[in-house]
């Protein structure tokens, strides 16, 4: 099912989950700003993806810092107008996920540890 013109910002893509996830999202039409504090690989991976004829941009950014974030989210804003999808792999983060959704509406899915009995 093709999203075109959901916009997505996916931190931590370095490798694993996060490259992984941003792949997917651009495969199925979605515009992804990618964040990372290794500014080699993020381009690379945004390269990777305008290359399969994805939408991508990434955004050098430390989620801990309110400041990074900031520029961050006016960064994803000027470029795609919106934000749709925010997805976050980063402990610590200081993402205003209120104030980063166009809409104001979002679904919030905090971390649970796995229960160790099973």
């Amino acid at each position: 099912m093709e999203q075109v013109g959901v916009e997505a910002v996916l931190g931590a893509i370095a490798e694993g989950i996060g490259e992984s996830t941003a792949k997917v999202f651009a495969a199925q039409g979605l515009k992804v700003v990618l964040v990372g504090r290794r500014a080699d690989r993020g381009e690379a991976i945004a390269e990777e993806i305008r290359q399969e004829g994805g939408e991508a941009l990434f955004c050098k950014t430390d989620v801990t810092s309110e400041e990074d974030v900031a520029q961050l989210m006016q960064t994803a804003l000027d470029a795609y107008g919106s934000l749709d999808v925010l997805v976050n792999y980063v402990t610590g983060a200081v993402i205003p996920v209120d104030a980063a959704m166009s809409s104001g509406n979002y679904l919030e899915v905090p971390w649970k540890e796995p229960d160790s009995r099973s």
